[in-house]
């Protein structure tokens, strides 16, 4: 029987996704990302491991900050 592959949290799963959109220029650097709403809809998740995800960001990807909407 073949090993079986570790699972990922969903969250880091995310992370990685946005992370590679950003790196892809889906959400060009220096862009505004879309609402968390907007977010969750555009990878098909709920709005808790995007808020989760959220925090992570910022210390794995020097090109994104997290602010605080207007």
């Amino acid at each position: 029987m073949a090993p079986r592959r570790p699972r990922r949290r969903p969250v880091v799963e995310l992370y990685e996704r946005i992370v590679n959109a950003v790196r892809d220029n889906v959400y060009p650097p220096g862009s505004t990302l879309p609402s968390e709403p907007a977010l969750a809809t555009a990878f098909s998740v709920e709005r808790t491991p995007l808020l989760v995800a959220k925090y992570v960001l910022p210390s794995g990807a020097p090109s994104i900050t997290v602010r605080q909407s207007r």
